[in-house]
């Protein structure tokens, strides 16, 4: 894969090869792709939102050496929507039985 222009961070092995490459977007705040040299893989971001405090990627594809391509485009995204306790609520069922961890019959 052909590296992109611009700034980027580089992680090296200790051998010295490409383990990473983070290229930033034009205005070096954020990530425009990573490549994984070893893997000959790349994952671009696009269409950037900003949500309240959360920026995110609505639209990321990844390219593997064939050049065949997954991309997932995030349409209505919720943060830190308040969530109602209920949902956290846990019905046990009536015959349900608790063991503790302490003890040391078999469990069927």
């Amino acid at each position: 894969m052909i590296s992109e222009p611009g700034p980027r961070l580089t992680f090296l092995k200790k051998t010295g090869k490409e383990t990473v490459v983070l290229h930033m977007g034009p205005a070096g705040l954020r990530p425009q792709s990573v490549i994984f040299p070893p893997q000959d893989t790349r994952v671009r971001y696009a269409d950037f939102q900003n949500d309240g405090n959360m920026i995110y990627a609505r639209k990321t594809t990844v390219t593997d050496p064939e050049e065949n391509q997954l991309t997932v485009e995030l349409k209505n995204m919720v943060f830190n929507d308040p969530m109602p306790p209920e949902i956290f609520a846990l019905k046990v069922p009536a015959d349900f039985d608790t063991i503790p961890l302490s003890d040391q019959r078999q469990i069927p």
